[in-house]
């Protein structure tokens, strides 16, 4: 019988592996759902390995509109029952928004997030603008916000916040945490 089962979505990497490595810390079982299954997989392997748990896979995309039942219906097909439900899956872009984005991959991702509140990408763009600020300037500042959180508050190398924050290239966060903070990340971390 599962204890404690969690389906946690988008579990491979990021926040999605710290979830995976907490739940399995408490003695919790779990179903790992994401797109790539042999990431699955492996990650499945690893933690019952490491925490004596069972742990299930399903791999779906969870952009496609039948994601939400393939889980269902797996989950019924197994008799998996979870007792908590971690939703991690999101989208996001990769790379740095000033050096690497085009503005048609930053419009795309407009569109998403305009889509989930409801409204038209242009809607959210005036919303924006009568708040004088742009989609753009919030993401950067967001990124900027979790970066320095990330740097205090954690022990996380340089990479793992670099692919958290949707940089593709370690480097072009540690410009970036240069530029907002005037200091390299190491120093940063040094200073507190």
């Amino acid at each position: 019988m599962m204890k404690n089962l969690a389906l946690i979505t988008g579990s491979y990497g990021g926040l999605g592996t710290c979830f995976v490595k907490l739940h399995g810390a408490a003695g919790g079982d779990m179903i790992l759902v994401g797109r790539n299954a042999s990431k699955l997989e492996a990650q499945a392997k690893e933690a019952s390995a490491a925490y004596g748990v069972e742990t299930h896979t399903i791999a779906v995309d969870l952009s496609k509109p039948e994601a939400a039942q393939t889980i269902y219906d797996a989950c019924r097909a197994n008799g998996w029952n979870p007792d908590v439900i971690i939703n991690n899956a999101g989208f996001g872009g990769q790379g740095d928004f000033a050096r690497e984005r085009s503005i048609e991959q930053d419009m795309s991702m407009i569109a998403d997030v305009a889509s989930e509140l409801g409204m038209s990408k242009r809607s959210l763009q005036r919303a924006l603008a009568a708040e004088n600020t742009t989609f753009q300037k919030q993401l950067n500042n967001t990124r900027e916000i979790l970066a320095r959180h990330y740097a205090a508050n954690t022990d996380m190398p340089a990479r793992d916040i670099a692919y958290l924050l949707g940089y593709a290239e370690v480097n072009s966060l540690l410009r970036s945490f240069s530029n907002w903070t005037g200091k390299g990340l190491a120093e940063y971390r040094a200073g507190l």
